[in-house]
């Protein structure tokens, strides 16, 4: 008997023969997969067939070479699952100054498409999208995705699953063994607990993460939240060196022609926009054309007032974490275990708003092009995203 505790977690009896890692690491999806015949599944799908389609799809877990195998990675259920690449990246805010214009071309490497002709004609297609979360990511990669030529990569899907899973749901069981029934059907092997983490459903990965504060408004420990940033740091460093890899498998393995890769608002924590030697917006910017979504001041305004109604957990450099966790304690006169998590988290957003968006800015200018939210608003199929990244690559030269 499956019991559906909420959407995002699921507790059903524990099949003969699951391993942890078949339900970790899948990390993208394309279209309109072939029909084959599948073995039963340990997941709950219920009516819809995304997560089936995520899980076919990418095949992300990591084979013992490094590189992703195309049939499901078997791991003890007791071990994490390893990170594939080391971290990279420096910890320092961002040094606007510190590459002359003089020194390096128009960006640090030569984009991928020369130009808006090159883009069109180019037989196959590849994209990163990066920005503020809200902004149209995911929505114009589902846009691409559903019309059946462009494999979809979702990297915090990939953090979710293949490098933050067993974390996930090692939590789920640290609170299950307080409650005694569970305890015991948890002990006798006859229960499984996990995440049912999709591309539009990420409340595992961000209920993991948590917020700092008040235990008893389910605030974590500053030690504790700070851990967890970190785990969160590796493994967007790790997802986001994974792109370029599914980007040829999603051609070699199931033939589609376009890629996007859809990132996650953080990845300007994880990434020195004004390093040209930076490892990870090297090795993006080698495979696929990198692309900022940018808001206007009234989207900004629109998404502090969405946080505002619903404050969600977020990841931050710790520099610029540490520093908002004194100025909120200062402004609040409040020790570490009275803050209301979501009073800071809502202060921190405001600011992780402004700080963003010179970074974002840093990144399209030095490595790659930009895109407004109204001209993805209008963009309603691939072609005409498509003519607005030409338009964008036009602007750039």
């Amino acid at each position: 008997m499956t019991k559906r505790l909420s959407s995002a977690l699921f507790v059903y009896p524990r099949p003969r023969a699951w391993h942890a890692a078949d339900d970790l690491g899948w990390g993208a999806q394309r279209a309109s997969p072939p029909r084959r015949a599948e073995a039963p599944s340990t997941v709950s799908h219920g009516s819809s067939p995304s997560l089936r389609l995520q899980r076919e799809a990418g095949w992300a877990a990591m084979s013992g070479d490094g590189l992703a195998s195309n049939r499901p990675h078997r791991e003890p259920m007791n071990r994490a699952a390893p990170l594939r690449h080391p971290a990279s990246g420096p910890q320092s805010r961002w040094n606007t100054a510190r590459a002359p214009a003089t020194t390096w071309p128009m960006t640090y490497l030569p984009r991928l498409y020369a130009s808006a002709d090159a883009w069109a004609a180019a037989p196959e297609k590849r994209l990163m999208l990066f920005g503020m979360s809200g902004l149209g990511k995911t929505h114009v990669s589902n846009m691409l995705r559903g019309h059946g030529d462009w494999f979809h990569y979702s990297v915090d899907y990939r953090i979710g699953t293949r490098y933050m899973g067993e974390l996930i749901a090692d939590e789920f069981k640290r609170e299950a063994m307080k409650v005694p029934p569970l305890r015991a059907l948890l002990m006798s092997d006859s229960i499984y607990i996990g995440s049912n983490i999709t591309f539009d459903n990420l409340a595992p990965l961000s209920n993991y993460l948590g917020k700092p504060g008040d235990p008893s408004r389910a605030g974590l420990s500053l030690a504790e939240y700070r851990k967890r940033q970190d785990q969160h740091h590796d493994a967007e460093r790790a997802a986001l060196l994974d792109a370029p890899h599914f980007a040829r498998r999603a051609g070699d393995i199931y033939g589609y022609p376009h890629f996007v890769c859809d990132s996650g608002g953080s990845i300007c924590e994880v990434v020195d926009p004004n390093d040209p030697k930076d490892p990870i917006l090297r090795t993006l910017a080698e495979t696929m054309l990198l692309v900022w979504i940018k808001g206007t001041d009234d989207h900004s305004d629109e998404l502090v007032r969405r946080f505002e109604r619903a404050p969600k957990p977020m990841c931050y450099r710790d520099s610029f974490l540490m520093e908002c966790w004194g100025d909120f304690l200062a402004e609040q006169d409040v020790g570490e275990a009275e803050v209301d998590p979501d009073a800071f988290v809502r202060f921190a957003y405001r600011r992780a708003m402004a700080a963003r968006q010179p970074a974002y800015a840093a990144m399209a200018r030095n490595w790659g092009v930009t895109v407004t939210a109204e001209e993805v608003a209008a963009a309603n199929s691939p072609a005409s995203f498509e003519a607005l990244v030409a338009t964008a690559l036009e602007r750039a030269a």
